[in-house]
């Protein structure tokens, strides 16, 4: 008799928190060769993937921060991403052969494809700014934090980049009012 197992529930990084998802290089390599994705178009690729491909028509498109290691320092980076059946998409870091991709990745805001659609048509047309979710106003000007859910994903990221020891004289700079 066959074992029966029960599929496990997709768990979902909330603001904040590291997102748990696996990284899938060979088809977020896939993807990025097929719509021609270009380094620092993270925003656009994965927003237009996301909106066009036929096959992730489930999928979210991810705005937050990644963090990698630099020179023996981590380096946190506002970036977007896919998330797609418990699976995390990167066609912008994939095509890099010097790193496999960020050590981790850490949501701010998750839109569906329906969401996402929503958001292009309504709010912004076609000049849209990226990152158009977490850093712009309507007026297309950018502004710092204006979620509290990328405050949340931005304090996790720099953390996670700076030794502990750090933290106190982090939080401070985080806090300043400039």
């Amino acid at each position: 008799m066959a074992k029966r197992t029960t599929k496990q529930p997709i768990v979902l990084a909330q603001p904040g928190e590291q997102c748990p998802l696996p990284y899938d290089r060979r088809f977020s390599r896939s993807l990025g060769k097929r719509w021609g994705v270009t380094e620092k178009f993270c925003y656009y690729y994965a927003d237009l993937i996301v909106r066009e491909d036929p096959r992730l028509a489930d999928a979210s498109y991810v705005e937050g921060f990644a963090t990698c290691g630099f020179m023996g320092h981590g380096l946190s980076l506002e970036h977007a991403w896919i998330e797609w059946r418990g699976k995390r998409l990167d066609p912008t870091w994939a095509l890099h052969d010097w790193h496999d991709t960020p050590d981790h990745y850490f949501p701010a805001r998750r839109l569906d494809r329906t969401a996402l659609l929503a958001c292009w048509e309504e709010q912004h047309g076609e000049d849209t700014p990226y990152p158009y979710i977490l850093t712009c106003r309507a007026d297309g000007e950018r502004m710092y934090a204006p979620h509290p859910e990328y405050q949340l994903a931005s304090r996790a990221a720099w953390r996670d980049g700076v030794p502990e020891e750090s933290w106190a004289a982090l939080e401070q700079f985080l806090d300043r009012k400039d």
